[in-house]
């Protein structure tokens, strides 16, 4: 039976009087509040986090900055009752992730990484040489603890931690897109990331770079050929153009991840205005770490 506007408002005034007489009971439970970090992660989600509907397919895309890391390591510390040192640990491993790997390898896109600047400096470094291999451990575990120091000194949830920490992860920037099929055919995503692109403020549109074609790595590929019911795939783009010129910077306000031909939509567009203003936490929390 379908109600009139009137018998509406009153069903709807009776639910919250009688939730309201019973919650004071204790009938009606309330949810709990969300703690610190649980609130500073959910809200840096909302703010990196992009969605759309069309076409009978779900998309959402999460542009994976250092800060929405940060938060989310904060927040499983703070649900996990994690010690300054296990905390410390996984951010080390997020950092030296990013800093530290090899990938992608072309110098000449202008991607820097702790190994590339240590032989730039050391041109005769022997990797087989164990005094040499120590020599850069030394400076790789030097370069953690300062942007550890970095961490600590300041906000947690900043725009930029130092030049090469912020929206960029070490020259890279850093996309999870989530599909979810929402009842139409299964369709063909097995070629998705080479249909993926970022468009910087100048309409210009660049290709994703990785080990596995448009893909960081073997499992940041879909799953399946076909979308049947969910999956993910993950890109990164090295922040830099063709030339060498960066792509995102502290001047940038504007990015947007395209991708084309999913679910019969020819174009899927994600927009972020920059910078990102993070949520402010406050010091004795901060300092719980």
């Amino acid at each position: 039976m379908k109600l009139g506007t009137s018998s509406y408002f009153l069903s709807l005034f009776l639910f919250f009087f009688f939730c309201g007489d019973l919650a004071f009971l204790g009938g009606c439970a309330k949810s709990p509040p969300r703690k610190p970090m649980e609130e500073a992660f959910n809200r840096t989600f909302n703010l990196v986090t992009k969605s759309s509907t069309a076409g009978g397919i779900y998309v959402e895309v999460t542009f994976r900055t250092f800060a929405f890391d940060i938060a989310w390591l904060y927040y499983e510390a703070e649900r996990s009752g994690w010690d300054q040192t296990q905390l410390e640990d996984q951010i080390r491993g997020v950092i030296n992730y990013f800093a530290t790997s090899e990938y992608p390898g072309e110098r000449e896109l202008g991607l820097r990484n702790l190994y590339q600047i240590y032989t730039t400096l050391y041109p005769s470094f022997d990797v087989d040489d164990p005094a040499q291999r120590f020599g850069f451990e030394t400076f790789r575990n030097n370069y953690l603890t300062r942007v550890l120091n970095r961490i600590y000194q300041g906000d947690i949830l900043r725009d930029y931690y130092s030049d090469k920490w912020g929206y960029a992860k070490y020259d890279r920037l850093d996309f999870s897109i989530y599909m979810e099929n929402r009842g139409v055919e299964p369709l063909p995503i097995a070629d998705i990331g080479a249909r993926t692109f970022l468009v910087d403020e100048g309409g210009v549109r660049h290709a994703p770079r990785g080990l596995f074609g448009p893909y960081p790595h073997k499992f940041d590929r879909p799953r399946g050929e076909v979308l049947e019911h969910a999956d993910r795939y993950r890109v990164f783009f090295v922040n830099r153009t063709l030339e060498g010129d960066p792509i995102v910077t502290t001047e940038t306000r504007l990015v947007k991840l395209v991708i084309y031909g999913l679910g019969g939509v020819p174009r899927r567009e994600f927009k972020w205005n920059l910078p990102f203003h993070y949520p402010t936490i406050p010091r004795r929390l901060r300092e719980r770490f």
